[in-house]
């Protein structure tokens, strides 16, 4: 069972990092060549491999919450990289810039996801009942988000007390698989617990070889095949009450081969790596955008 896990918390961002490239690679490709069929199925090729991206960020956070010494420092440079990305919608929204690209910016940005699943993280391990009970605030946000874009997707009205710059991008799907990856590991001791029960073989012997992360990788895998068809389900149901791309979005579900595979080990994490993946992000968004823009006759 050791043998499966072999990808530390490196790995998986790296896996995450080129999975969102290339979902906006993919973005990239449909609104600059909409009538070129062979770019149009590169674009679709490469979002399937983008819907993998979301879960992978979602369990780096539930991880780093687990881990980080200080939440303060970690949520201030989630923090200071999703002010970053805001102030770069906007003032491509109202320079008209990226025309193209303003529906995608009105829906969400996803540091505001990961900030919200990192708070609520923190505050549901809080050994203090009543930080507990804070969880509810980003839980209602998520909600709020989502309701305000499904307003706004459905018609004409435009909700200017919830502006698009504060919305989530994937709102309740993100701090729900957060969570659950969370619990992850409660769910995996209270199973072993069982386990240790019925069979009378000590606890410790199924931590030693390897039993414990591999039981508790498949209840990752639950979690994330359980949200991301709840997801799939909302889009069946209210195919054009949600930004989420109906088509390809049961894709993310494939994520789950490599939460089997994590080894609950850091790995690699030098400062430079650290303060790169936070701002491959923006750097990477922006080098796209200015491509579409020269070749739109722009700058």
């Amino acid at each position: 069972m050791k043998k499966i896990a072999f990808l530390s918390s490196f790995w998986i961002k790296i896996f995450a990092i080129v999975f969102m490239t290339l979902d906006h690679l993919g973005m990239y490709f449909a609104m600059q060549y909409p009538m070129n069929q062979t770019m149009i199925d590169l674009s679709n090729i490469f979002r399937i491999f983008g819907r993998l991206s979301l879960p992978l960020f979602i369990f780096l956070i539930a991880e780093g919450v687990r881990h980080t010494r200080s939440i303060g420092k970690y949520l201030l440079k989630l923090g200071i990289v999703g002010s970053v990305v805001s102030i770069v919608f906007i003032l491509f929204t109202f320079t008209n810039l990226f025309p193209a690209a303003t529906p995608i910016y009105r829906h969400g940005n996803i540091f505001i996801d990961l900030i919200l699943t990192a708070l609520t993280i923190y505050c549901i391990k809080h050994e203090d009942y009543r930080v507990k009970f804070l969880t509810l605030l980003p839980l209602a946000y998520s909600i709020v988000s989502f309701i305000v874009k499904g307003i706004e997707t459905n018609s004409v009205i435009e909700i200017h007390w919830f502006p698009y710059f504060l919305n989530m991008q994937y709102d309740w799907v993100s701090i729900i698989l957060g969570l659950g990856f969370y619990f992850s590991y409660k769910f995996a001791d209270y199973f072993l617990d069982y386990l240790q029960e019925r069979s009378g073989i000590d606890k410790s012997i199924w931590i030693e070889n390897g039993s414990y992360r591999f039981v508790t990788n498949l209840f990752f895998v639950l979690v994330n095949v359980v949200v991301i068809t709840a997801q799939f389900t909302f889009i069946y149901l209210w195919p054009n009450g949600v930004f989420w791309d109906a088509g390809i979005q049961l894709y993310a579900i494939l994520s789950s081969a490599l939460l089997l595979c994590y080894s609950g080990k850091r790995g690699y994490n030098a400062k430079w790596f650290q303060v790169g993946s936070y701002m491959y992000y923006p750097l990477h968004i922006l080098i796209i955008a200015i491509i579409f823009i020269i070749q739109n006759g722009g700058l």
